[in-house]
């Protein structure tokens, strides 16, 4: 009798010492830092969900698996009404996955007019700069902040603010001059519509029929 409670004794402490490697692990692996899944890469979910503040659009990024060749994965943003339908879709994939963006920063603004993100090169191109665009709720359409004021976004850490404000990193004027950088704020419902800054090929844009 004695031998056999100790040997579902000796079970059981197997058992409780296999949860408590099992649990160390999953945590070990959740809390390691962007930068152990390869160097200058940024590590991001397939799919990042973003609820417009009146819950009525939601912007979903789609990003692919980064590629030793890639400083980040490429991305394709798409929003969607609240009954799931596509009301705009933007893809900033390349050919070649090293000549495409990938999202790094993504927000509504307060008012839910805009959704803003800034973004990088996924072959490391220019990483002196973030390309950042903003969609626009009321006409649907999608377009780059650099191509709109003609100078470049320094930063992909945009600041937002009430009701559609973006603070972002630029340069006082072009050409470069880098001992120019200034804190910029735009108010999005201000600038004019702007098909020369739309995103280019090979991205797309697509606005599907309601």
């Amino acid at each position: 009798m004695y031998q056999m409670y100790q040997r579902k004794f000796a079970r059981l402490i197997r058992l409780v010492m296999t949860v408590i490697m099992l649990t160390v692990g999953a945590i070990t692996i959740a809390a390691r830092p962007a930068g152990a899944a390869g160097k200058h890469h940024y590590v991001v979910p397939r799919r990042r969900h973003y609820f417009s503040p009146d819950r009525e659009l939601r912007a979903v990024v789609v990003g692919d698996d980064p590629q030793p060749h890639r400083r980040t994965a490429e991305s394709r943003v798409e929003i969607l009404r609240a009954d799931g339908t596509v009301a705009s879709s933007v893809d900033y994939s390349s050919p070649d996955g090293a000549h495409g963006l990938g999202v790094v920063k993504a927000a509504w603004t307060p008012n839910s007019e805009f959704f803003v993100y800034s973004m990088a090169s996924s072959g490391g191109h220019q990483p002196w700069k973030s390309p950042t665009y903003f969609y626009s709720r009321r006409i649907n359409k999608t377009q780059g902040i650099e191509q709109t004021l003609g100078k470049p976004v320094l930063s992909p850490d945009f600041t937002l603010s009430a009701p559609a404000t973006v603070t972002i990193a630029t340069w006082h004027k072009p050409p470069l001059d880098t001992n120019a950088e200034i804190a910029e704020d735009l108010r999005l419902g201000d600038l004019a519509y702007n098909p020369a800054a739309q995103p280019l090929q090979p991205r797309t844009q697509t606005t599907p029929k309601p």
